[in-house]
């Protein structure tokens, strides 16, 4: 995921919060929770702001008050509502965005590297400090039970169904992008060809009973590179593996093993088809 991405998916976040706290403030009105009406006021302008600070492309300060602002409100939930309408629980479901964050963190090279761990701590003190006073002195408020039974159900099956979201969302971003470094390490920078790594890897992998194998060099491509100079010599090259690569099939793999000297591997072209790997082999030499 690239930063035009994740502010993208930031711009998502926040306007799914803030559609939460909205629908909260109206909530706690109805239930007279009026401690939990007063501080959506301000919670909702936070995210107001944070419309703004993605604008200006501060991701860091968004990220910042985000988690700073659900620890707190939902925090501030429990110690009024206590544990039976389960707002407690999205504190939980932070936890993964948290770490994920600090993997961005690192991906994009911020200034400030996000520390999970020490972020993930002290929301768990706070919540263990809220739900101590809970479990001694009791919810601030007590409503009805029913209200309560929705909440709790309503509140668990989004987290549940938001972890499992995310989580998946995270892994399939982990395995792609060790897919995308798996391929680089494979590819030729200058061609765009498989390198020496990507045709060993094919070596080990290829089916060969049933695949042809060609090797091919350019003839005099040193006089061109001491004559005319390396750039010149990139330049053939590239224009080289353009028409080797237009000259094969979509599912052949070519592949640059040396300065000058290229591998084909014709998938499926067995000694059946002994007429098709002549056409390429005279192609190659035209």
């Amino acid at each position: 995921m690239d930063a035009k991405s994740l502010k993208k998916l930031s711009y998502i976040v926040n306007s799914v919060l803030l559609g939460i706290v909205i629908g909260l403030l109206f909530f706690f009105k109805a239930i007279e929770a009026d401690i939990l009406f007063w501080f959506s006021i301000p919670t909702t302008l936070i995210y107001l702001l944070n419309y703004y600070l993605l604008h200006r492309d501060m991701l860091d300060q968004f990220v910042w008050i985000v988690f700073f602002w659900i620890t707190l409100y939902m925090g501030l939930t429990t110690l009024c509502l206590g544990y039976a309408f389960g707002f407690h629980l999205y504190c939980f479901s932070v936890i993964p965005i948290i770490f994920f964050t600090e993997y961005m963190s690192y991906r994009l090279e911020t200034k400030q590297r996000f520390k999970a761990l020490y972020v993930c701590i002290g929301m768990a003190v706070f919540s263990m400090i809220c739900s101590g006073y809970v479990v001694y002195f009791g919810p601030i408020y007590q409503r009805d039970q029913k209200t309560a039974a929705f909440f709790w159900i309503f509140n668990g099956i989004t987290v549940f169904c938001f972890l499992i979201y995310y989580t998946n969302f995270l892994i399939r971003s982990i395995i792609a992008s060790e897919e995308k470094l798996r391929l680089t390490a494979h590819i030729d920078r200058l061609t765009g060809l498989y390198n020496r790594s990507g045709f060993e890897f094919l070596m080990r992998n290829v089916d060969f009973g049933n695949s042809a194998f060609l090797l091919f060099d350019l003839d005099k491509f040193k006089v061109v590179n001491d004559s005319y100079g390396h750039e010149v010599g990139d330049r053939a090259l590239k224009r080289v593996a353009k028409t080797v690569r237009a000259g094969f099939r979509t599912g052949d793999y070519i592949c640059r093993i040396g300065g000058d000297e290229f591998a084909a591997i014709m998938v499926g072209a067995g000694q059946d088809n002994a007429g098709l790997i002549e056409k390429k082999i005279n192609a190659i030499n035209r």
